[in-house]
């Protein structure tokens, strides 16, 4: 069950239809929270459609209505409130930062000429969530196997990789690789290089996986100063690598370990703020007048 929207002019006592703790919510409320939504559900002629939308409409908002309060109650309760002003200015930071949010206030200040309740309830919860995991984020304990859990799993991070330090010739043709070969048997991987016109390209580190597979299959055979056997490109070129180095990284620094704590501390923080409300949720009571 819903109310239906109110007439202007037709109520003189506005309905409650919720209470939480000891802030109640009105049917004035739900009817003004996205005034644009509510005009677009009455403009439709079709009853039945539009008593449809409304009931989504009205459920929907007294829903994040009701959890609005009891974020704002359990933050109250950590000493965590927010003023007028700190939406403002959250607001603000919010488009500056956000190109999204940024359009969409637009929108709405084009339509309605002013913020919209909607509006400032993101804000605000936006603002009271940081307060709050501001909080709990030294609750989360990231222990060192999480940390070397991290750092196995992150591509972007060759923790604990070899890295090969290599340098690569492409000669063009097998007479180029003959002379090549020829050379190398008595001398240096630059010399043999030189001796076929051609130039060394230093690839600099890499890991296996940096590498295309048929390179990769080569460098694992290799040791230090080793030279690989040719691998014949889709150019019909011959590819030839030298092993310059290795090297491997065992040992976290202070600043790539603060790095990756906080990164999966924020990773968790959402799941502990979730939980967070659903406990402090049992303790505020919660009753709707519309059911």
């Amino acid at each position: 069950m819903s109310f239906s929207p109110q007439k202007s002019g037709a109520e003189i006592i506005d309905r409650i239809v919720a209470q939480v703790g000891d802030k109640i919510i009105t049917l004035h409320d739900i009817e003004t929270f996205a005034p644009g939504s509510v005009r677009s559900i009455n403009s439709i002629p079709n009853k039945e459609e539009r008593d449809a939308l409304w009931n989504k409409y009205y459920n929907d908002t007294l829903s994040l209505m009701i959890q609005d309060i009891i974020v704002q109650t359990s933050a109250a309760r950590m000493g965590q409130v927010v003023t007028e002003q700190q939406i403002d200015d959250v607001l603000v930071r919010m488009q500056d930062q956000n190109s999204l949010f940024r359009a969409k206030v637009r929108e709405v200040m084009d339509r309605e000429g002013k913020i919209t309740p909607e509006l400032r309830m993101e804000a605000k919860n936006e603002l009271l969530r940081q307060k709050v995991q501001a909080i709990l984020l030294p609750r989360v304990v990231v222990t060192e196997q999480d940390i070397r859990d991290y750092l196995k799993n992150d591509p972007e991070i060759k923790f604990g990789q070899t890295e090969y330090n290599i340098d690569l010739a492409f000669l063009p043709d097998n007479a180029s690789y003959a002379v090549f070969l020829e050379t190398l048997k008595k001398g240096t991987f630059e010399e043999a290089v030189a001796a076929a016109s051609e130039r060394i390209i230093p690839m600099g580190w890499q890991t296996l996986n940096d590498l295309a597979p048929e390179m990769g299959n080569a460098v694992k055979q290799l040791s230090i100063g080793d030279v690989s056997n040719a691998i014949v490109d889709e150019n019909n070129r011959y590819a030839v690598l030298k092993l310059v180095n290795t090297r491997t990284e065992s040992n976290i620094s202070d600043s790539l370990r603060e790095s990756i704590t906080n990164k999966i501390q924020m990773q968790q923080i959402d799941g502990i703020f979730k939980n967070w409300i659903e406990r402090n949720s049992k303790s505020i009571l919660v009753n709707r007048y519309d059911q």
